[in-house]
């Protein structure tokens, strides 16, 4: 098995094997080669930064960041970016593996919302690739996962309250255990139903947001509070 999904010689795939005999985890090795190879449409570094100098030049984008209470250094740590074409602040969205698969998009004047074409927003966990393997918290928005970060917690966002098999594949295979916040309606609730009725073996906590919406409507003191409770068990700050 080792041999072929991974196209290494039979002596190849021996040392693979024999190097892994730590982790105990040769199974996880040869899915993530063969995830590797899935063909998703995959955007350049240069049209990221491209869209990342936008943002860092225009102050009315930036302004539109700061009211919601996203700083300086996440514009850097997301490659967070801006459309002066579409008047749209852009947050990019990276598979596990590092790969921009696309973009997510709210225009600064309004509530409009957008995806790049092909984002193939039922396969991904926003900010998987920089909290894998740790406990996480779910929520649905980017913006959340962003604030989340911003006051030292691991976090994904599931882009909405649909959550799809792949995701829960993906929380079944790379979190450690889970904590779901889902936003404070009918769709969040159905969230939680399906994040709790499809992970399996690890220990899944639900938060409830007593007169919020969502994260966000949080105070960075509110959030901290909140999710500090949470730290002696299940959940790991991030460093």
């Amino acid at each position: 098995m080792v041999m072929r999904t991974t196209n290494r010689n039979y002596f190849e795939a021996s040392r693979l094997i024999h190097s892994k005999r730590d982790d105990v985890d040769i199974e996880r090795v040869v899915q993530e080669t063969i995830d590797t190879s899935l063909d998703y449409p995959e955007f350049d570094i240069e049209t990221i930064e491209r869209l990342h100098q936008n943002l860092l030049k225009d102050s009315r984008a930036k302004e539109y960041f700061y009211s919601r209470n996203i700083n300086d250094n996440s514009f850097t740590e997301f490659k967070l970016g801006y459309s002066d074409k579409q008047d749209m602040v852009i947050v990019p969205v990276f598979d596990e593996f590092n790969r921009c698969l696309g973009f997510v998009a709210r225009s600064v004047e309004g509530k409009s919302f957008k995806n790049s074409v092909g984002l193939p927003k039922s396969k991904v966990l926003f900010n998987l690739n920089k909290v894998k393997r740790s406990s996480i918290i779910v929520v649905e928005s980017s913006f959340d996962v962003i604030r989340l970060n911003q006051s030292g917690f691991n976090a994904v966002a599931t882009l909405g309250a649909t959550v799809s098999r792949t995701q829960i594949h993906l929380l079944q295979q790379y979190s450690k255990n889970i904590i779901v916040c889902p936003d404070s309606d009918e769709a969040g609730r159905k969230m939680v139903d399906r994040i709790v009725g499809g992970v399996k073996n690890k220990v899944v906590e639900v938060v409830s947001l007593a007169g919020a919406k969502d994260v966000g409507d949080l105070s960075d003191k509110e959030m901290k509070d909140l999710f500090n409770r949470y730290s002696g068990n299940t959940l790991i700050l991030a460093v």
